[in-house]
C-alpha cells in the first residue's frame, strides 16, 4: 500500500472516529458536517472529499458494525451451549457502553427515517440472527439443547434480551444483574435435561 493510500484511509478512519463522537455527545441532526470537521480537524472542503454526507458517514459505521460481528460471530464454532453462553456475554458487554447505546438510539431513529440506512442496518441483524440460528440448530441436532425449540424464533429472543438489557442498563443507570442472570436463565431453558 502507497504512502498516500495508508494516509487516506488513516484520515478516513478518523473522521468517522469524529463522527461517532459527535453523534453520541450531540445526536445526529444536532450534528453538521461542519461540527465533524472540526473534531476530525479538517477543513470542511477535505470532509466532503471523503465523505459527501451524514448519510454515507453512517454507511461506513454499518460496515464497520459487521466487521465487529464477524468477530462475534467467529465465537459461535465452540460446542453450542459454551457458544452462546459466550456469544451473549460479549455481545451484552459491547452493547453496555454507555456510548455505544448512544449511538445505537440514533441509528435506530435515523433508520426509522431513511429506509436505505434501515436495508444496511437490517442486513447486519439478519447476518448475527442468523449465524446464532446455525449454533442453536447445531445444538438440537447435538442432543445438547432441547428438541422442541425453533432456533430461528429463539436466537431472536436471545439478541433481542441482550439489547433491550444493554439499553435499559445504559439509559437507565440499571445497576442491576439482569442481563448476566438472563444470559444463565436461557441457557437453563435451553439445555437439554434428558440427554
Amino acid at each position: 500500500m502507497s504512502k498516500g493510500k495508508g494516509t487516506q484511509g488513516t484520515r478516513r478512519e478518523l473522521i468517522v472516529l469524529s463522527a461517532l463522537h459527535c453523534f453520541t455527545q450531540h445526536g445526529f441532526h444536532q450534528t453538521s458536517m461542519r461540527h465533524i470537521a472540526t473534531e476530525a480537524k479538517v477543513s470542511l472542503g477535505n470532509l466532503y472529499n471523503y465523505f459527501t454526507g451524514k448519510g454515507e458517514i453512517i454507511k461506513e459505521i454499518a460496515g464497520l458494525e459487521s466487521q465487529e460481528q464477524s468477530v462475534l460471530i467467529s465465537t459461535l464454532e465452540q460446542q453450542p451451549l459454551a457458544a452462546i453462553q459466550k456469544f451473549a456475554t460479549i455481545y451484552l458487554e459491547q452493547l453496555s457502553q454507555p456510548d455505544r447505546i448512544k449511538l445505537t438510539v440514533e441509528i435506530i431513529a435515523e433508520c426509522t427515517r431513511d429506509p436505505e440506512i434501515a436495508l444496511i442496518f437490517a442486513d447486519n441483524q439478519r447476518t448475527i440472527t442468523s449465524a446464532l440460528t446455525t449454533t442453536i440448530a447445531r445444538g438440537i441436532q447435538s442432543g445438547d439443547i432441547r428438541q422442541n425449540i425453533q432456533s430461528e424464533i429463539l436466537a431472536e429472543l436471545i439478541i433481542d434480551g441482550i439489547e433491550g438489557c444493554a439499553m435499559r442498563k445504559s439509559l437507565f443507570s440499571d445497576t442491576s444483574t439482569t442481563g448476566h442472570g438472563l444470559i444463565q436463565l436461557l441457557l437453563t431453558l435451553l439445555k437439554n435435561t434428558e440427554k
